[in-house]
């Protein structure tokens, strides 16, 4: 089951590139995975958790489009890579211990 937990409504204005439906659906695609490796109900889900898998997703979306830019620039583009992929990590490292620890 794929959630949607994001839509291209959420796309941050201020951000220079733009995100596709492509991307969306990989930032929904990413935190569904990432809920099943974990055998995590979404139905189970608290708000907190829910805008945490949102800003995840997000993340995942925002990643992916700069990843797609860095083709045709990759001097201005890779630092915003790097930064989506760190924040990516750090997300997902403090979800994966909430839900393990239960806080």
């Amino acid at each position: 089951m794929i959630l949607e937990v994001i839509t291209l409504e959420d796309a941050i204005p201020e951000e220079p590139v733009s995100l596709t439906q492509s991307d969306v659906d990989e930032g929904n695609y990413y935190v569904s995975g990432f809920l099943s490796r974990l055998r995590r109900d979404p139905e189970t889900l608290t708000e907190e958790e829910k805008e945490m898998l949102k800003d995840l997703a997000l993340a995942y979306a925002y990643y992916r489009a700069y990843l797609r830019e860095t083709v045709n620039d990759a001097d201005a583009y890779a630092m915003k890579v790097k930064r989506y992929k760190n924040c990516i990590n750090r997300k997902q490292g403090s979800l994966k211990q909430g839900f393990l620890t239960g806080t």
